[in-house]
């Protein structure tokens, strides 16, 4: 029992030994004894000089080598300072040397820290220009902070989008909000940790505009007129005017607060004796492909004439072509003094791909079928006075199926000889003709030498199967409906 007891007296003096050590107690070694007031020393970097008082049983003395960090004296007695001088860190990276001292055979560790130099480095441009719709800004550093920060200036227009690392940069994405100002804006990003910043300068252009005060649209009758404009913009303009309009005068104002001036045309008009219009069309610079409004100015007939053209190309054409005039609000097509005279019309355009509504014109006698109308699927002069439909003898069809019809349609020819028809190119395997009551001939040999095109149907009535004089491909079909 007595020697049990002695063993849990010997353990109970060295777990008091041990609670009585700790990081301020002096290092004691075989009665040596040596302590610092501080263990570990930190400088920025723009260096410094540091001190840390020893304590110590004895004599004092310092290792260590760094050629950044000097420690001053080597040796010394107990209670004196010992100065470490740290130069300026020019790196990036920070650095640690490790000192000791000692007093006889005790040692204490001096660890000191240099903090890098921090930077921003912007790799990316300093200023960058967007346009007026939203887009994307991209920011891209080298940098050596952990936590950068980012401040948008107060510009209620930017926001802060995604950032990531990669290959040691650093890569910050911001987001533009689409603007409708009349004026260009100016906003700041700034990018900022540990006393050092980077600095980005965005600017968004203006939404160029011209718009009329009076509105969209300006309409008169046929007698002479005079039109004025007070055209609001942000920029100088460029427009077209047809024969028919004469600027007589035109003015502007000073650019006001919100980015616009108003500039004051005058327009003239002689009498005329049918409808007319001109949408004019406002350009910027030399380019005339893109423009940024526009106001409709008519001499209206009051006695109008409409067509119905199911075919947005085909009325466009007709537009183009001075037969109509599409209002740009109604979309209705008012027929022309042009179009209530003249006697023929091509279509040539490959947007088309049904030419009906052509009844319009009551003089039209004549349509000629250009082959760039490969994809028609239906002509249908109505009531008009065409009498013949002639397609190109080089016409191919990407369809497959094409209705013909007219009440005073006597002849159609569609044929075609050109190599195309009998390697793939031509499509076109049903002809409907049933809708033309008058027809006496038709035709539709579509063959290459003795090769044929695909054309294996011909849709005719009874008594037109009767009666039309028909030249086709030998292996087409004349089906009865």
């Amino acid at each position: 029992m007595k020697k049990i007891l002695s063993i849990f007296a010997v353990a109970a003096l060295l777990l008091s030994s041990c609670d009585k050590s700790g990081k301020d107690e002096p290092e004691v070694v075989d009665g040596s004894s040596v302590s610092l007031s501080e263990e570990a020393l930190s400088a920025g970097p723009e260096g410094a000089t540091l001190s840390v008082k020893v304590t110590s049983s004895e004599d004092w003395r310092v290792s260590g080598f760094c050629d950044w960090a000097t420690v001053t004296p080597a040796s010394g007695k107990s209670g004196q300072d010992l100065t470490v001088t740290v130069a300026p860190n020019p790196g990036d990276e920070a650095r640690t040397v490790t000192f000791k001292v000692f007093a006889g055979d005790a040692v204490k560790a001096l660890v000191v820290t240099s903090a890098p130099t921090f930077s921003i480095d912007l790799l990316s441009s300093e200023a960058v220009e967007v346009g007026p719709d939203a887009a994307t800004v991209t920011v891209t550093l080298k940098s050596n902070i952990q936590d950068l920060t980012c401040d948008l200036g107060g510009a209620s227009w930017l926001s802060a989008g995604e950032s990531t690392e990669a290959l040691g940069k650093k890569i910050f994405k911001f987001d533009v909000a689409r603007s409708r100002e009349f004026k260009a804006r100016e906003g700041k990003i700034t990018i900022s940790g540990e006393g050092a910043s980077v600095t980005v300068d965005v600017t968004q252009a203006q939404r160029d505009t011209v718009f009329a005060v009076e509105g969209r649209s300006v309409v008169k009758g046929l007698e002479a007129m005079d039109v004025t404009l007070n055209l609001r913009s942000n920029f100088d303009f460029k427009y077209q005017l047809d024969d028919w309009l004469t600027e007589t005068s035109s003015s502007e104002t000073e650019m006001d607060e919100s980015g616009l001036k108003t500039k004051t045309i005058s327009l003239h008009a002689d009498a005329t004796d049918g409808s007319r219009a001109q949408d004019i069309a406002f350009y910027k610079g030399s380019s005339m492909s893109v423009n940024y409004g526009a106001v409709y100015v008519k001499q209206q007939d009051p006695n109008p004439v409409f067509a119905t053209i199911p075919d947005a190309a085909l009325a466009s054409l007709l537009q183009n072509q001075g037969w109509v005039l599409v209002d740009p609000v109604s979309g209705k097509s008012e027929v022309t003094t042009t179009g209530k005279t003249s006697t023929s019309l091509t279509v040539s355009s490959g947007s088309v791909k049904e030419i009906s509504g052509i009844d319009a014109f009551p003089a039209l006698a004549n349509l000629s079928i250009g082959s760039g109308c490969r994809d028609l699927t239906k002509v249908d002069t109505g009531s008009s006075q065409v009498s013949a439909l002639n397609f190109d003898n080089g016409h191919y069809f990407n369809i497959q199926e094409l209705t013909l019809a007219g009440e005073n349609i006597k002849s159609i020819v569609i044929n075609c000889s050109g190599w195309y028809v009998a390697y793939g190119y031509d499509k076109l395997a049903t002809l409907d003709v049933s809708g033309c009551p008058a027809l006496e001939t038709l035709a539709a040999t579509r063959q290459y030498s003795s090769m044929e095109g695909p054309l294996r149907t011909i849709y005719m009535t009874q008594a037109q199967s009767e009666s039309v004089t028909v030249t086709k491909n030998p292996s087409a079909q004349i089906v009865v409906k």
